[in-house]
């Protein structure tokens, strides 16, 4: 059983990392997704108590989604951004932004 799920983790986690085209939220759930699922199978590995394993998946989930919201760099999308001036006008976005 613990074999199978550290398997089904890792496949797991490989296919998401296949999904390139990802907004930055979506990135973001699925670091968080990947880092708890992490963090559980090498809880679960290591025969740990319940609330070990909880504490794992939470710091897993937590780090994966820092991890993957500060990835992706900048977005050549400007369709999804608002650039405004300070009077709320609006104004064309930085190259990059």
């Amino acid at each position: 059983m613990k074999k199978t799920f550290t398997v089904f983790a890792i496949l797991a986690t490989t296919g998401l990392s296949a999904c390139g085209n990802m907004t930055q939220d979506q990135r973001t759930a699925a670091g968080a997704l990947a880092g708890g699922a992490a963090g559980l199978a090498i809880a679960d590995r290591n025969d740990s108590s319940d609330t070990a394993r909880g504490v794992a998946t939470l710091a897993g989930a937590a780090a994966g989604a820092t991890l993957a919201a500060n990835s992706g760099g900048a977005q050549n999308n400007t369709t999804t951004r608002r650039c405004v001036y300070s009077d709320g006008t609006p104004a064309p976005c930085p190259v990059g932004y």
